[in-house]
């Protein structure tokens, strides 16, 4: 609802956002006397929403469920390893110029991710062997 309480225009769907909104008076231009105050852009004001049916924003488990938890668990090594590439050690944010230091260095992490999983399996202590 636009903050005069006029409602706002429908204006299709957009692919990678959602539902489009636009501005009521924007639309409707024909009438001079009712403009478009809600934002200085000639397009108008634009709202998306996105709709209930979009399995990525509400999937049919709901999330922080047990039953969740439980199938998030069942995740497939790939998707695990890229997690840790991208996410952990974060090598996008590398900015590498060459595809032979690119390649080096997405080996060195998946080595990594691996001994991560092997202390985690047998709950190695680095602390321990040094006392």
């Amino acid at each position: 609802m636009h903050p005069g309480g006029i409602p706002y225009y429908n204006w299709g769907y957009s692919k990678p956002k959602g539902i489009k909104y636009r501005c009521w008076f924007s639309c409707h231009r024909e009438e001079p006397s009712k403009e478009c105050k809600c934002s200085n852009s000639k397009y108008g004001k634009v709202v998306y929403l996105k709709p209930d049916y979009d399995l990525r924003m509400f999937p049919p488990v709901p999330r922080y469920s047990q039953a969740f938890k439980d199938k998030f668990k069942t995740r497939t090594s790939v998707e695990r390893s890229n997690k840790g590439m991208f996410v952990d050690y974060r090598i996008e944010d590398m900015q590498l110029q060459s595809s032979k230091l690119k390649f080096c260095i997405s080996n060195f992490t998946a080595i990594n991710i691996h001994l991560d999983a092997w202390i985690k399996h047998l709950k190695f202590s680095f602390i321990a062997t040094l006392g």
